[in-house]
């Protein structure tokens, strides 16, 4: 029972820690139409990071060694999305490759938590394959 109360601690915190898309704090006009474009790929991110939250848990309480590839890869997705998020938000020039990098680790995820018989991970492995397409287009 603590470890549940410990994970989903873990998952809200983790939720919590990526702030809304916001372009309104932004100085210059320029500024704003560039963040802009990135508008709908926050809550793509936003909800791969959840998912992968929710499948970490599912996989961990299921206890099964062969789930921990499954566990890792999310972990690792999740931090690439807030990456992304944040450098989004910042307007960084580097968001190009984050997002390379995003789209690629979002891809091995999806494909690790699709051959899983669990609604967390088909639920991950769909916002993942979302969040890689997403990101493929902002490469364009």
């Amino acid at each position: 029972m603590k470890k549940l109360i410990v994970l989903l601690l873990v998952s809200v915190v983790t939720f919590a820690a990526v702030k809304p898309f916001e372009t309104k704090k932004k100085v210059s006009g320029n500024e704003v139409v560039k963040v802009e474009k990135y508008k709908d790929c926050i809550p793509s991110f936003n909800e791969v990071i959840f998912t992968s939250n929710n499948c970490v848990m599912a996989c961990s309480i299921a206890n099964n060694p062969k789930l921990m590839k499954c566990i890792q890869y999310c972990k690792e997705c999740i931090v690439v999305c807030k990456s992304s998020i944040q450098l989004m938000q910042l307007n960084s020039s580097c968001v190009k490759e984050m997002c390379n990098l995003c789209a690629k680790m979002c891809e091995i995820c999806a494909k690790e938590c699709d051959m899983k018989d669990m609604k967390a991970a088909k639920d991950c492995s769909a916002a993942c394959l979302k969040a890689a397409k997403m990101c493929k287009e902002i490469q364009m």
